[in-house]
């Protein structure tokens, strides 16, 4: 269960599943689907054999591939990263307020 901190880092927040709304579990599978998406891009473009990089070009264009690959990577994470926070923040929030909305047992909220 994460701990997360108030802005002045003093007090820990515990979050709970009752602090998180459908909205923000829909965000956390966007932000999980940003980075499958980029490690499928890689597997699918660069990968022939499990866990081996393919090498069929000159040395200066496998350099750029893989730079380019990494980057993409890179950025992924960024990306997913970014929208994390932002669930976080807003769960953050609500266990402040001490509120939060349950989650049914189906998903959806009550």
């Amino acid at each position: 269960m994460p701990t997360l901190h108030d802005s002045d880092r003093s007090t820990p927040v515990r979050l709970r599943a009752e602090h998180f709304t459908d909205l923000d579990v829909f965000d956390i599978a966007s932000a999980g689907s940003v980075l499958a998406a980029a490690i499928a891009d890689i597997a699918h473009h660069q990968i022939s054999e499990p866990g081996y990089w393919d090498c069929y070009g000159d040395p200066s264009d496998e350099l750029a591939r893989l730079q380019d690959a990494l980057d993409g990577m890179q950025q992924a994470v960024r990306d997913a990263r970014a929208q994390l926070s932002s669930v976080e923040r807003r769960a953050r929030r609500r266990a402040k307020r001490g509120g939060g909305r349950k989650r049914s047992s189906s998903g959806g909220t009550r």
